[in-house]
């Protein structure tokens, strides 16, 4: 009786794992793990920065910050001192062809400086403490990290955090709490040389020097780490295995409880035929998680947020979704995970990212070829916002252009091609995502959320004596825009005065 009693209960847990999983049956799996590495291509004129182009198709503008393709693999960080304080960078970032750069703005965006750094191996990714310093970790050799304590106009190397050639896809945090932990800045990496290991390390000293913690798990095939600090500076460490996996500190990083599920879901896309998972014309995509702690004064506060692309069962190759966790990631929205994208077709939804704001709002990002139905080709950035706590979101268009993705990506190897493995949103007081792909290029660009747009029922208009025309106007929004909207009027030519 015992043996059966243990067979129910096993058979039980399979069924209740198989009703949550978001892992397709039929989708071809591989146990292969693989660095995802970039390979530059032969040539890139080098450009400067601080275009500042305002793209204005349709509704909503588009800001154009770069002149030349940059790398892909954008990424963003905000001041929480000064919310309108950004710094943001891709690929490029690693000088390949000509100076690397940084860019920075000191005005919510609405100019952009650069400034350079040395010369690396790519993967830039940032962070800011709560004395508004910013991190910049980049590829070297392993893990590089530089520093910015004049709001990213000047950075200073601090030297590798860890050397190793087989290091890969790292990810930085710091602690802007109040707390005993404030200004700690956490690092985890994907180490190759143990078997695709999840390495994590932390500073205690503002940067100046690093421990190693542990090796937190493994995942198959990058388990492309995320890090975030809520409330009480809590740590939170997610990284992909067959799903998002969750491990958090309450003691500044030094110590972590044991891994929880926050999510089972399968990598986005097919295998092709070099063994990668794939959209597209053979380009390679991930399930990596990316996760966003809500740090407002609202009732929501300390809630996690955890979003992913998955190819969920059925026909649809690639889909955003959202789980959380309400508990301090105690326990996750696993068995009910939120679909963020709203299309009603089976088109690709990819390359996400999350960030939350001062409001307690949840913002989104994604590539989205919803408008190339059933072609599947041609792609937006799209964006979403949920004002719920993650329970429903509300979707929009970013980008006021589109792009083909065979036409801009970036041959690695046969049957491979990159578009970058991750872009970036941030925001306190305004959210601005930094994408590429625009308009058939690899600039960078940005734009503001929430925004209003405007729009005319006709471009031109002419009208007779005494006869009448209307025209109608439209502000369409992005996000919960509120607030007051004026508008100027001219004629050209006056019309004659009639006395």
């Amino acid at each position: 009786m015992k043996k059966n009693s243990v067979l129910f209960l096993l058979l039980l847990f399979s069924f209740c794992i198989s009703s949550l999983s978001q892992t397709d049956p039929n989708q071809q799996t591989t146990n292969e793990k693989y660095r995802f590495n970039f390979i530059m291509p032969l040539g890139y004129a080098p450009e400067p920065y601080g275009v500042d182009a305002v793209i204005s198709v349709g509704a909503f503008d588009n800001y154009q910050v770069s002149t030349n393709n940059g790398f892909a693999e954008t990424d963003i960080a905000v001041n929480p001192r000064d919310p309108l304080n950004f710094v943001a960078s891709d690929n490029r970032v690693t000088g390949f062809s000509g100076t690397p750069w940084v860019y920075y703005t000191t005005n919510g965006g609405v100019t952009w400086s650069n400034t350079s750094i040395s010369s690396n191996q790519g993967d830039p990714v940032f962070c800011a403490d709560s004395l508004g310093n910013f991190y910049l970790a980049v590829l070297s050799s392993g893990i590089r990290l530089l520093k910015s304590t004049n709001k990213g106009v000047s950075w200073t190397n601090l030297g590798n955090i860890v050397s190793n050639a087989n290091a890969d896809k790292e990810w930085i945090a710091a602690d802007q709490t109040a707390g005993p932990y404030q200004n700690h800045v956490y690092m985890a990496y994907v180490n190759f040389a143990t078997g695709a290991s999840v390495d994590f390390h932390r500073s205690t000293n503002n940067g100046a020097s690093w421990s190693f913690v542990g090796n937190m798990g493994t995942g198959t095939p990058n388990p492309g780490p995320d890090i975030a600090v809520g409330p009480g500076g809590r740590v939170y460490l997610a990284w992909y295995n067959g799903g998002t996996v969750v491990r958090v500190s309450t003691d500044g990083g030094a110590t972590f409880n044991a891994q929880v599920q926050a999510s089972f879901h399968s990598t986005p896309g097919t295998i092709n035929g070099s063994g990668r998972y794939v959209l597209k014309t053979d380009i390679r995509v991930n399930g990596m998680p990316h996760i966003a702690v809500d740090m407002s004064a609202t009732s929501r506060r300390g809630y996690i947020y955890n979003v992913y692309a998955t190819n969920p069962p059925g026909p649809d190759g690639a889909d955003i979704f959202c789980t959380r966790s309400t508990d301090g990631g105690v326990t996750w929205s696993s068995g009910s995970p939120v679909r963020v994208n709203d299309d009603a077709t089976f088109t690709d939804q990819w390359m996400c990212d999350v960030s939350v704001d001062l409001q307690g709002r949840v913002w989104a990002m994604w590539w989205d070829s919803r408008n190339d139905d059933p072609g599947n080709l041609m792609t937006e950035t799209y964006g979403a916002v949920s004002t719920d706590g993650g329970l429903t979101f509300q979707n929009f268009k970013i980008s006021n252009q589109n792009f083909n993705p065979a036409a801009v990506k970036i041959f690695q190897a046969a049957n491979h091609y990159y578009l970058g493995d991750y872009q970036g949103i941030a925001g306190r007081t305004i959210t601005m995502p930094f994408y590429t792909g625009q308009n058939n290029t690899l600039q960078d660009f940005t734009a503001y959320l929430p925004d209003y747009g405007i729009s005319f029922s006709k471009t031109i208009d002419s009208i007779n004596p005494g006869s009448t025309s209307v025209v109608r106007m439209r502000n369409p929004v992005m996000g919960p825009y509120a607030g007051t909207v004026t508008y100027t009027t001219s004629v050209s030519p006056s019309p004659a005065r009639v006395h």
